[in-house]
């Protein structure tokens, strides 16, 4: 065999052995600045991966529970690992998510990576509004949870769930028993090692779908340490302050000292909850600029912030419920 052909085998190995390997050579996505770009992974899709290739690597269904921050990248990372999951495995796919601009804007994450993928998988795919179909013989499309009654009769091998603590809400969406609905899907894909489910949401106070869940994961260590039942779900959580954009610089050193004396702190409770920042998590005056950016654009009310950028699990889970 020629040396380029092992090269070129092997490179497939890479690809087609790896959602991320894939993601990180061929995925393009478009940010908010909507200028087509390739994607870099942060530490929330890292994760992802790494719970993917062990799960793979020891032939155990991949069941992934992302507890997801605001617009870190949790649904682009997983409309990506279900592309390459029906390329990879020719499993139909199902996407269901709790409104459907939610559920369309994941599905247009689908096809970026579709429409500038230029890796060769011997066949082509094409993603209309609803649908994809593959030239593997795979198939995916998606709907809201209030009327996911149709992916119950299909056999699903790539599932991705979103918004799930949300089910329960608006008005093209809402259902009446989120948790029925959650396991009728879930029953619809078989526990083999080469299905995907991954399940990810924002939080919603301390109860309901998604609380129910977290509670019966497990964390990746967890699942090597034998504490692990076949087909659990792992669960993923990243802090706010892991991601390179959570960092707003200041505009001089008196601003910064402003912040690290707590001077200049919008009330008492939060210069309390600044200085904690500070001082457990090592965290420096960009990150605190960057959360008050954020607890401005959620009108002061510290609580959505919570819910949106948690810290800790529990100050997301445990934020009063909107």
């Amino acid at each position: 065999m020629m040396e380029a052909e092992i090269v070129e085998g092997f490179g497939r190995l890479l690809i087609e052995g790896s959602p991320t390997n894939w993601l990180r050579q061929y995925g393009y996505i478009l940010p908010k600045t909507k200028k087509l770009q390739q994607l870099v992974p942060n530490p929330l899709q890292d994760k992802v991966g790494e719970v993917i290739a062990y799960m793979l690597e020891h032939k155990l269904p991949v069941r992934i529970l992302i507890y997801k921050p605001r617009q870190k990248g949790s649904s682009t990372i997983s409309m990506g690992v279900f592309d390459w999951w029906c390329k990879r495995y020719g499993h139909n796919g199902y996407l269901v998510g709790n409104q459907l601009d939610n559920c369309d804007n994941l599905w247009k994450i689908l096809k970026t990576y579709n429409d500038n993928d230029g890796y060769d998988w011997g066949f082509t795919t094409e993603v209309l509004a609803k649908t994809a179909a593959y030239g593997c013989g795979a198939t995916a499309k998606w709907a809201t949870a209030k009327n996911a009654e149709s992916g119950r009769s299909a056999t699903i091998g790539a599932l991705v769930m979103t918004e799930i603590a949300r089910w329960a809400e608006g008005d093209d969406g809402k259902v009446q028993d989120a948790g029925k609905v959650f396991s009728s899907l879930l029953g619809g894909v078989p526990k083999l090692p080469d299905t995907l489910v991954i399940a990810e949401s924002t939080v919603r106070g301390g109860s309901g779908l998604f609380y129910e869940q977290w509670q019966e994961a497990k964390t990746l260590d967890q699942v090597k340490a034998g504490d692990y039942e076949f087909g659990d779900f792992v669960k993923i959580f990243m802090p706010w302050y892991v991601f390179d954009d959570s960092f707003i610089p200041c505009r001089d050193a008196a601003e910064e000292q402003g912040i690290r004396d707590g001077s200049t702190a919008l009330n008492e409770e939060e210069r309390q909850r600044e200085a904690e920042w500070q001082t457990r998590y090592k965290l420096q005056p960009g990150h605190i600029k960057y959360m008050r950016m954020r607890l401005k654009e959620c009108d002061y009310d510290p609580e959505e912030r919570d819910r949106e950028e948690p810290t800790t699990v529990e100050s997301g889970f445990y934020a009063a419920q909107p």
